[in-house]
């Protein structure tokens, strides 16, 4: 177990390496450096042995744990009882530090694209359960310019808030796994952070300018990180009236922001603002930042596609308890006052009118709990690109689309579609790919294009046979389907050729069937 502490030359190493690999150009550098010695992926290797320090050894992780979350066996320096820390206690801590550290510059490393080709990313980037809570004490600090004291504490000018806001983004992407583990510490803690910087930049601040408490700087890059940030997280913050099951769900945001007591009374009832409603709050703010994107003479259209879903599921997901339920028993910081909004952040967010929003599709309840699902290409390569689940999927064709129109399908509606398809109603096909669940039964790719070849020839075949017979017919029905039944594999899979296959097929992969209005489709 390495016991570096901040004077030590691995220490100095590591930190230069994390910093290193949080800038794109130099990043890229690294990685294409040295290839006949391995390059990056040393790096990579290297990093990683540093991070399974953190899991090595009997009860390491459910010690280190202790110490990060300053309960059971190991005191932490920032108790409120002023229990002191023991030798083994500073050991840890320094450990916890030296494992965040590795796992940021992981996250930057394997979002390159390159490594994650080589790399299994679970294996590398899964983060820890102490990590994860390690995060949340970091961007709590960072917020507030704040330093953290004794063994294994940093600086507030060690980590910058954009950093650590890039970082967490492309844990959250590169490996959803990471989504459920932040949920199963309270998914809430997170995202009231990240709402709070999405906040402080819409209701305050300009690009560029630092906020009013003189805290790190909250640009238009960090803000995103933060945006996307939530809507990944979102999808397991469903309410479990949604989905049926409270399984892999968490607490989104808590019910009410602001300073009110649960008797009622405010601490300073004369100048004290009034409490806002969570979900009043999100919609809000967000509907203030997108305004900004479009203000803006370079819109992101990934940050913007993030909000409008976040708004479109936002009286789906769960708001539940207090901020106060957010904070450690016993330690001191992160502090409510962290997670909760200023006097001034409420004031602003209660000063905005906005127009009722669309609500979005309702989930279906498979898309929960269920095997993770594959997709096939009806042609070409064979290999399947398997996704954890459905709304997963969903994530990755609305984003490949995203630049092709101006309006927002809802991705709930694709991933209700999607599982719909797995299940072989319609017809185991949607946008343009055949989907199904990941059960260990998985039918050779290879025998479900070929079957779709012959489909489609007896389709054909029969058509042209039938065209001089169905001419001399008088009065005939034109909306009876002529498609032949089908049979075999793809009778198994759900009857492909269905009343859609009569609509073409657009350049991605989706059908020319009437657009799906109303609660699907925001245009903004």
């Amino acid at each position: 177990m390495p016991t570096w502490n901040s004077n030590s030359a691995q220490d100095a190493a590591l930190y230069t390496l994390m910093h290193m690999t949080s800038i794109s150009s130099i990043r890229n550098d690294l990685l294409s450096k040295n290839d006949g010695v391995g390059g990056g992926l040393l790096v990579v290797d290297e990093l990683k042995n540093i991070v399974d320090c953190g899991l090595d050894g009997v009860g390491v992780g459910d010690r280190l744990l202790d110490v990060v979350t300053g309960d059971g066996l190991v005191a932490d320096v920032d108790r409120e009882d002023g229990a002191a820390m023991t030798v083994e206690g500073a050991e840890l801590g320094w450990l916890a530090l030296q494992c965040m550290k590795a796992r940021m510059s992981l996250s930057f490393l394997m979002n390159a694209g390159a490594l994650s080709e080589k790399y299994n990313c679970s294996s590398f980037i899964l983060i820890a359960e102490h990590e994860a809570h390690s995060l949340v004490e970091l961007l709590s600090h960072c917020l507030e310019s704040r330093s953290k004291e004794g063994p294994g504490g940093y600086s507030g000018a060690t980590f910058t808030l954009k950093g650590v806001l890039h970082s967490i983004r492309c844990l959250l992407a590169v490996e959803p796994g990471n989504r459920s583990k932040f949920a199963s510490i309270s998914g809430a803690r997170l995202n009231a952070l990240l709402l709070k910087v999405v906040a402080r930049h819409a209701l305050l601040s300009d690009e560029g300018d630092t906020n009013n408490s003189g805290n790190d700087a909250i640009d238009n890059e960090a803000v995103d990180d933060a945006v996307v940030s939530l809507y990944y997280m979102s999808q397991v913050g469903f309410h479990e009236s949604v989905c049926m099951s409270s399984h892999g769900q968490s607490t989104f945001l808590p019910f009410t922001f602001g300073k009110k007591s649960k008797s009622g009374s405010n601490s300073n009832s004369s100048k004290s603002v009034k409490n806002c409603d969570g979900k009043d709050i999100i919609v809000k703010v967000l509907t203030l930042y997108v305004g900004k994107i479009h203000a803006s003479s370079s819109s992101n259209n990934i940050g913007r596609h993030a909000a409008i879903q976040l708004m479109l599921r936002a009286s789906l997901l769960r708001f539940e308890g207090e901020v106060a339920d957010l904070t450690y028993l016993g330690k001191r910081y992160p502090s409510r006052m962290d997670f909760d909004f200023t006097d001034e952040l409420l004031a602003a967010a209660d000063s905005l009118l906005i127009e009722k929003q669309t609500e979005g599709v309702r989930p279906k309840p498979i898309l929960f709990g269920r095997r993770q699902i594959a997709r096939y290409e009806r042609y070409g390569s064979n290999k399947p690109k398997v996704y954890a689940n459905p709304i997963i999927a969903a994530e990755d064709i609305s984003f490949s689309n995203m630049s092709h129109s101006n309006s927002t399908i809802d991705e709930i509606a694709i991933a209700n579609d999607i599982a719909s398809s797995a299940e072989g109603l319609p017809g185991g096909e949607s946008h343009g790919y055949i989907w199904k669940w990941e059960d260990g039964g998985r039918v050779a790719i290879d025998d479900v294009q070929s079957e779709v070849q012959e489909e489609e020839r007896n389709t054909s075949h029969e058509f042209f046979a039938g065209a001089d017979k169905k001419s001399r017919v008088e009065g005939c029905n034109d909306s009876l389907s002529t498609s032949p039944k089908h049979r075999g594999l793809l009778g198994k899979l759900g009857n492909f050729v269905s009343v859609l296959d009569d609509e073409p097929i657009s350049i991605f992969g989706f059908r020319c069937t009437a657009p799906k209005c109303g609660r699907n489709t925001v245009v903004v």
